[in-house]
């Protein structure tokens, strides 16, 4: 094929797809030639699905009995669409590793996850796993079963993590889009390493993630899965349809619905930005947005912001003014002892993994380390911390809600080079990600959604750079419609 379909978005694939110009088969076909090409250098996806052929192979099958084109209504909303999920769900035919060699020799999953189920039954073809840390526990994606996840725009860097690869495959147009979980910005942290967008939705916006059982390692029910795509649109088209019910129809059906609510939100927000109409602009409904650089961390370390992040906090900020939004820099009244409460709750939480003594052996050194300190907290003062976290998290939520949307920065910093938290003492590599990494975990205790979007491109290190807009509980197609007001073109990131 020489048409290069990922210069296409997730978006137009689908349109393409619909109207029978594109084959299920040779997108899919066209992608894992892309995945042969470069997953070497980027090192994003850990396994590739045998059945993605086949299944796409069927889905033409399908499409060759339905009408030259089909309408929008008519098709499932991923139909033949590529897309990837992260080493930590159960995806049928595949093992789940979790990133660790103590599950790496494990029978494979004989059914799909909720996620990977809700997925399939949209449409979707499942290319493979993607590349996460240890038990998906650090910002970075590095573990000692596969390679690193790498930066796409320099592969010296780091991806971020947990949805590491996930994030380094959308990047690399390896994928169209991926899915990825979100219990601390495992899915905004890689979105803004490697210049993509991610979505963390609501505490209990997706049914796929209300079929999971509380407590373990969800002890305050952070957890949450979310969209990464190249563009807000492509991200509004998967969450759209990670929103249904994990059982929905598959087949062409002329009375079904794709209920894409958040892409016709997002694609009402680009066609007013392509008119380039000012007297629109200033028509539009004019939201209130809080700007702020403050963490809930300053009280435990002090923030630093490099050049390129401040800059792009100052762009987006004036992006949203000239949009014809109330933008105003606040200063929160943040609760204090928030480090001390979340590291106990988070290595408590990942403590209630029941390994034995040989399976400890085979961990990381940080992920030992963060196990051993978590059995070393006692159930009172998990309890306690907890219930203070859940504080905090409505003290901070109801400060926010005075306004429309919150605007800061995503990562406090530009990705950092692979392999530098692996030179840190296991004792320190937590604090040294607070400091990277200090404005995305408070949106998990809260269970408020975020979104991470790319604004600008730095001229120095030419990194796209990202900033977090958060919102009030269900607030995710405003930030969505937000979030294209101030996307950095595709074309300006590379």
């Amino acid at each position: 094929m020489t048409v290069d379909l990922s210069r296409f978005t997730a978006v137009e694939l689908r349109q393409l797809l619909l109207t029978g110009e594109l084959k299920a088969l040779e997108v899919t076909e066209y992608f894992l030639d892309k995945i042969a090409s470069q997953n070497h250098l980027i090192g994003a996806f850990t396994q590739l699905d045998g059945s993605a052929l086949d299944a796409a192979a069927a889905l033409d099958t399908v499409r060759g009995s339905a009408p030259a084109a089909i309408s929008d209504s008519a098709a499932p909303l991923l139909w033949g669409l590529p897309i990837a999920h992260k080493e930590l769900i159960d995806v049928a035919g595949l093992i789940t590793t979790h990133g660790s060699r103590v599950f790496a020799d494990q029978a494979a999953a004989t059914e799909d996850s909720p996620l990977a189920a809700v997925t399939r039954a949209a449409g979707a073809v499942h290319l493979g796993k993607t590349q996460v840390p240890e038990f998906g526990l650090s910002g970075y994606s590095e573990n000692r079963l596969a390679p690193p996840a790498r930066n796409p725009h320099n592969p010296s860097l780091t991806a971020g993590g947990s949805s590491g690869g996930a994030a380094a495959a959308v990047a690399a147009g390896m994928v169209p889009f991926a899915t990825g979980s979100d219990a601390g910005g495992s899915i905004r942290i890689p979105a803004a390493a490697c210049g993509v967008v991610g979505l963390k939705p609501s505490r209990g916006a997706l049914a796929v993630d209300r079929e999971q059982t509380p407590g373990g390692a969800d002890a305050v029910q952070l957890s949450v899965s979310g969209p990464l795509a190249r563009t807000v649109a492509d991200a509004a088209l998967l969450f759209d349809a990670m929103r249904a019910d994990p059982v929905i129809a598959a087949g062409f059906s002329a009375g079904g619905s794709t209920r894409h609510a958040a892409l016709d939100a997002v694609t009402v927000v680009q066609r007013e930005r392509g008119a380039g109409d000012p007297q629109r602009d200033r028509d539009r409904s004019r939201l209130r947005i809080g700007v702020t650089a403050q963490s809930v961390f300053d009280g435990d370390y002090s923030i630093r912001l490099d050049t390129a992040t401040a800059a792009a906090l100052e762009h987006a900020a004036g992006q949203l003014a000239a949009r014809g939004h109330s933008v105003e820099w606040v200063t929160f009244a943040y609760p204090s002892g928030y480090y001390e409460d979340f590291n106990r709750v988070w290595r408590h939480s990942f403590a209630q993994l029941p390994l034995n003594p040989e399976q400890l052996e085979q961990l990381d050194p940080y992920t030992a380390y963060s196990y051993l300190e978590g059995k070393s907290v006692n159930e009172l003062a998990a309890a306690r911390s907890r219930q203070r976290l859940r504080q905090i998290g409505a003290a901070v939520s109801q400060q926010w809600r005075e306004f429309d949307a919150v605007l800061t920065p995503t990562n406090a910093w530009l990705p950092p080079e692979v392999g530098f938290f692996a030179g840190v003492d296991p004792a320190e590599n937590f604090a040294l990600q607070c400091e990277w990494l200090p404005y995305t975990s408070i949106a998990n205790v809260s269970g408020v959604p975020a979104v991470s979007v790319p604004v600008l491109r730095d001229a120095e290190s030419r990194l796209p750079v990202s900033v977090q807009l958060l919102g009030d509980y269900g607030a995710e197609l405003r930030l969505l419609a937000l979030a294209a007001e101030i996307e950095l073109p595709r074309d300006r990131r590379l």
